[in-house]
């Protein structure tokens, strides 16, 4: 995702759902994050 064409930052950017009807766009997140928040919902 980081190598993305469209990608210009080299982050990795979100949409993400904060309530229904709501949305929060261009919502960026490391790596260490993002694989904790896996981590955390694939090992209980």
């Amino acid at each position: 995702m980081t190598h993305d064409k469209k990608n210009e930052s080299k982050e990795i950017n979100f949409t993400l759902l904060s309530e229904i009807g709501e949305i929060q766009i261009n919502q960026t997140a490391s790596k260490d994050e993002i694989f904790e928040v896996l981590d955390f919902y694939l090992m209980g």
